[in-house]
């Protein structure tokens, strides 16, 4: 808790059994479920999306969707707990990313190692959605257009950054070429058309598709690479504050 003086101390720990497997690349607050507990969701390199729940001072584990590679999705078998049967034989792929959709918080994207995006619903599991070949190695950011509900964008290590709508899989809306790996990508909280990337170098770049579709309105050297890497930039939601 950040109000705190002591702020740089967990709130809340405890030890978890049926943890991931592999490193965890993002987490994502969730409404309060049905009994009030609060809970979030995790991406795993494991393969996994899971919920936690916050139940009697532990997390409760519940796995959401394992991330089957794209050439066995479908049809999907009953899977297993992973933690129940270990020896299971699926080709899971590894989760990098996701996002909710802020009108519908039930469906998210996720992207992965392999370059896919998969649209995904907490309320069908049976199958992907829609899936998207958006990259040619991994998806380091998807994201929602706060606005457009039908527009999301995605970078990755293949130096690239995309918009999509969310209709047309085949081919990106725009395509932007960057000199350096993408490692993440924010819209701005106040328009539709502002958005901000950031690469591994440690530069930020800054567009507004309405006043220009192709090139930055301005660029800036952030951090060394030497020094350290930049992997997250967000807009404030008050102020017109990139951070």
């Amino acid at each position: 808790d950040v109000r705190r003086p002591d702020g740089d101390q967990p709130a809340f720990a405890c030890d978890v059994l049926d943890r991931h497997t592999d490193q965890v690349r993002d987490v994502r607050w969730q409404r309060d479920d049905s009994a009030m507990r609060h809970n979030f969701l995790s991406i795993s390199c494991d393969g996994y999306v899971v919920r936690w729940t916050v139940h009697l001072n532990k997390l409760q584990r519940t796995t959401i969707t394992p991330i089957i590679a794209l050439t066995e999705r479908i049809p999907m078998p009953v899977i297993p707990e992973p933690w129940k049967e270990p020896e299971h034989q699926l080709d899971l792929a590894r989760g990098c990313c996701f996002d909710f959709l802020p009108t519908q918080d039930h469906i998210y994207l996720m992207g992965t190692e392999e370059g896919i995006i998969h649209k995904c619903s907490n309320l069908y599991q049976e199958n992907y959605l829609r899936s998207f070949k958006a990259h040619q190695f991994t998806v380091y950011a998807v994201k929602w257009n706060t606005f457009q509900p039908r527009v999301f964008a995605s970078c990755g290590v293949d130096c690239t950054v995309k918009l999509w709508d969310d209709q047309k899989p085949e081919k990106p809306l725009f395509h932007y070429e960057l000199d350096n790996v993408v490692t993440t990508f924010c819209w701005s909280p106040f328009s539709s058309t502002v958005f901000a990337v950031g690469t591994l170098e440690g530069m930020v770049h800054l567009y507004d598709l309405y006043v220009d579709k192709y090139n930055p309105l301005c660029k800036q050297l952030i951090t060394k690479k030497s020094d350290t890497r930049l992997t997250q930039v967000a807009f404030t939601s008050q102020n017109l504050l990139l951070v």
